[in-house]
């Protein structure tokens, strides 16, 4: 076995030393996980993730019944190309049942959530003919092509690296609805019913609640009113709840919780249980009706995965049976209730949450000048790394830390998470002070 020096010497010399393994100061190997604990290579006592690959691990990591789910899947039909499986069918029909709607939907499976982005976008503008896509400042919807990247936020995403990217022209951006700012629902609603007046719309794509631009959320009727306001003007809605579904918010889709049917709807991450990347796109059966029949864009290699639908529809089953879900919406209030003693600290505004997604924001006091903006949130994470708690920064200010831990805590693991929080802010806070 290599040592960790010799390890860090390969990541240096033989790795890409621009994903996001550089986001943390100390190098670290993970090698081993169960539940919300991971322990990594050197290192006796685990580590707890707040992190959960980025809501791809919503159960936990090697969840044994998950495990299990995929082994048995694997022992079955690893990938086949163009015929349906009962893996996929029976997923479908969850999945639209789910939806506890009259209308008909269906289901286009594929291998990442920037892939069902830009699929999604393409249905849109191709049904409507129209050209111009709306989507929210803060927003995050990928980066691996050109309309997800698009799509994306410029304080979140560097599009220099893009260099002409010709779908920018055509996406509009307005503010997302913060429910902490009064008037901002109205605001949105004003500016999108002008927006639809005079310009060709062909589809606003939202998150429910903001991910990597910070866990925002909006106030409780405003997806109700946007939702009006597109089907009134034939706008499609698109929700990307690739990282707020599959019961982050308590729910499998995050627009359930806010009383909603879209149009198209995203998931991806933990929808096989963050072992295959396997994405859906759950679309109005309509919408489909303006594919070709003969050299239709609705594949890729490894689309309708054998393994990843199966391993998808048991896991959902097993969520589903267990109550997971809806156990989110117990443990994040406690969690959140728990948790007020932040918002003591004048180094931390903002404690918010729904479901198993909480957040607060790193800020610097007015009268502080030992450290930056930019510097403390970076503090605030070495820290935790440092008590062996892993978190991460987020939000357009790159201020914001996320807490996204298993749906399916214990209210003892709950007070765990609670704990370490503690030593972990008041470390840092001493530390910020001494500077």
């Amino acid at each position: 076995m290599k040592s960790l020096n010799e390890l860090q010497n390969i990541r240096n010399q033989y790795t890409c030393l621009c994903d996001d393994t550089v986001s943390y100061e100390k190098f670290l190997i993970p090698t081993q996980g169960s539940g919300m604990y991971v322990w990594c290579m050197g290192d006796d006592d685990p580590y707890i993730d707040l992190v959960m690959g980025y809501s791809s691990l919503n159960f936990g990591h090697n969840n044994r019944e998950v495990v299990a789910a995929a082994k048995n899947a694997l022992d079955k039909l690893i990938h086949i190309h163009s015929f349906n499986t009962e893996g996929k069918l029976l997923l479908s029909k969850l999945l639209i049942e789910e939806l506890n709607t009259n209308e008909s939907f269906g289901v286009y499976f594929d291998v990442s959530g920037s892939n069902v982005v830009s699929v999604a976008i393409r249905v849109a503008r191709h049904y409507t003919k129209n050209r111009k896509v709306v989507s929210f400042i803060g927003g995050f919807h990928g980066a691996t092509n050109v309309t997800s990247a698009g799509l994306t936020d410029d304080d979140i995403l560097n599009k220099d690296q893009y260099l002409f990217n010709e779908f920018e022209k055509d996406v509009i951006r307005i503010e997302f609805p913060d429910r902490r700012i009064a008037g901002s629902s109205l605001s949105a609603i004003d500016k999108l019913t002008k927006l639809i007046r005079e310009a060709d719309i062909a589809a606003v794509i939202i998150e429910p609640v903001l991910g990597a631009g910070g866990f925002i959320f909006p106030e409780e009727d405003f997806l109700l009113q946007l939702r009006e306001l597109t089907r009134a003007n034939g706008v499609i809605l698109i929700s990307d709840e690739i990282q707020v579904g599959m019961g982050r918010l308590g729910y499998l889709y995050a627009s359930k919780r806010y009383g909603i049917v879209p149009d198209i709807i995203l998931l991806a991450k933990s929808l096989a249980g963050g072992i295959y990347p396997l994405s859906a796109l759950i679309c109005k059966s309509e919408l489909y009706s303006v594919v070709p029949s003969k050299g239709s864009a609705f594949h890729t290699t490894f689309n309708n995965s054998p393994f990843g639908s199966r391993l998808a529809y048991d896991v959902l089953c097993l969520a589903k049976s267990k109550g997971w879900f809806e156990n989110a919406l117990v443990t994040g209030q406690y969690l959140l209730r728990e948790l007020a003693f932040l918002d003591e600290s004048e180094f931390i505004s903002g404690l918010r949450g729904d479901g198993m997604a909480l957040a607060f924001d790193i800020v610097k006091p007015a009268s502080y000048t030992a450290m930056t903006e930019r510097e403390l949130p970076k503090l605030f994470v070495n820290t935790c790394l440092e008590r062996k708690l892993i978190v991460c920064t987020s939000g357009k200010r790159g201020n914001t830390i996320k807490i996204t831990p298993p749906i399916n805590l214990t209210i003892p693991e709950c007070q765990v998470i609670i704990g370490r929080l503690k030593e972990c802010f008041v470390a840092f806070s001493d530390k910020a002070l001494l500077v």
